[in-house]
């Protein structure tokens, strides 16, 4: 789903549109299931986690915040459902349902939903970049090049590619500040 789908949706979703919350739900729902069912085991349980995910999306709809991403909210009530069935299920004695509770609950679980969130910001703020900027910082980090070669093939001066540089990591810095150890924010 591009940024830009997944922020109108939000968007449309939080205002009650039903024709983009049912977009979204058919979207979704395939990868909800699968992720719950993975802990669930079971897929009649697994369906009926999914289904009231999406039953609370919809009446949560207003809490919705369309600077974040949509999917890793969505994975996140998901998550929270089935980690409250799985707990019901492990006070009533079942081992099985211990054992995915815990694996459940894992930081790994969080840092995936998390991962999703980080995605969406961090393409957020490269698209808040200048487009010469953009360029410069492209050419740098997914091409590989130095400061010299991207202002050779700019025809710029080595110290205009690094306060393009300068001016992008800042942006970065500041705008990734939580997702980043207290010594590089």
């Amino acid at each position: 789903m591009t940024e830009l789908l997944a922020n109108s949706l939000a968007e449309d979703i939080r205002e009650g549109d039903k024709d983009a919350f049912e977009l979204f739900y058919r979207m979704e729902y395939a990868n909800i299931l699968h992720f719950v069912r993975s802990y669930l085991g079971d897929v009649e349980s697994s369906e009926d986690v999914t289904q009231n995910t999406f039953m609370q999306l919809w009446a949560k709809r207003d809490s919705i915040d369309v600077s974040r991403n949509l999917r890793a909210f969505v994975f996140t009530i998901a998550r929270n459902n089935a980690i409250s069935l799985l707990r019901t299920r492990a006070r009533m004695g079942r081992y099985e349902d211990k054992v995915n509770l815990e694996a459940f609950c894992h930081e790994s679980v969080t840092d995936q939903i998390n991962a999703l969130s980080l995605k969406d910001l961090i393409e957020q703020t490269y698209q808040k970049l200048p487009d010469h900027i953009q360029q410069s910082f492209r050419m740098s980090r997914y091409e590989g090049m130095t400061n010299r070669e991207i202002a050779t093939a700019k025809g710029l001066s080595e110290k205009a590619i690094e306060y393009h540089m300068k001016i992008a990591l800042r942006l970065f810095r500041d705008k990734l500040k939580d997702y980043l150890p207290p010594s590089l924010g």
